[in-house]
């Protein structure tokens, strides 16, 4: 069951918030069939993951939004599907020699080949409040790993944002805040087994060209 819904800017509908429109795009499935473990060559040489990814391309007129509403409703369903165990989380086992192989996590490419408007919405008290990103060319791409095995020390979680010609404004008096010939955000998540213990947030942000502006 929903919650009631944060008040969206843009609606499509009774109680519907819109927080994708693409006028032309594709989306790209690839899962390997996993084999049987076989013995480290002779040489050291590693064999790649089995593959799992998802790829979505965004040719013409792209429209992203997202804000409280849209965070809930990811929330509920990622706890459905993939519910937080409030215990320490087993470790994955390796497969041995003549078993199947596992796959370890999913790569998702979101890649922006169009001009890209994007909205963030967040609340400061009652009050909506909105962050407005422009790219106007294409080439901009999310890029995120997820994990779905458990190492002794946990599991991580990677994001890459590359956003070109970047245009920010708020909905401020003065709207202008960030001008940039590109935007590169990483972020690595590290969650220990234990579900309530301290994470670790890597973010490094660089830009080329920036412009910020900030009124006093």
């Amino acid at each position: 069951m929903f919650l009631p819904p944060t008040q969206p800017s843009k609606t499509v509908g009774d109680g519907v918030f819109q927080v994708f429109e693409c006028s032309e795009g594709a989306l790209e499935y690839v899962q390997d069939v996993p084999g049987k473990t076989i013995e480290p060559s002779a040489d050291g040489e590693s064999i790649p993951d089995v593959l799992w990814e998802i790829r979505m391309k965004c040719n013409k007129e792209t429209k992203i939004a997202y804000g409280p509403w849209a965070d809930r409703q990811r929330e509920l369903l990622w706890q459905y599907f993939l519910p937080t165990l409030y215990e320490e989380s087993p470790i994955t086992n390796e497969p041995t020699v003549g078993q199947t192989r596992i796959l370890k996590s999913v790569h998702f490419k979101l890649l922006l080949n169009c001009s890209t408007k994007l909205d963030l919405y967040f609340m400061n008290k009652t009050k909506l409040q909105q962050l407005h990103i422009e790219c106007p060319v294409k080439g901009s791409y999310v890029d995120a790993v997820f994990p779905f095995s458990t190492q002794p020390d946990g599991f991580d979680t990677f994001l890459s944002v590359n956003l070109l010609k970047t245009i920010m404004e708020t909905n401020l008096s003065f709207s202008p805040l960030v001008q940039a010939d590109s935007v590169h955000i990483k972020l690595h998540i590290h969650y220990p087994r234990l579900w309530n213990s301290l994470q670790v947030w890597f973010i490094d942000v660089s830009a080329k060209t920036p412009q910020i502006y900030f009124v006093f």
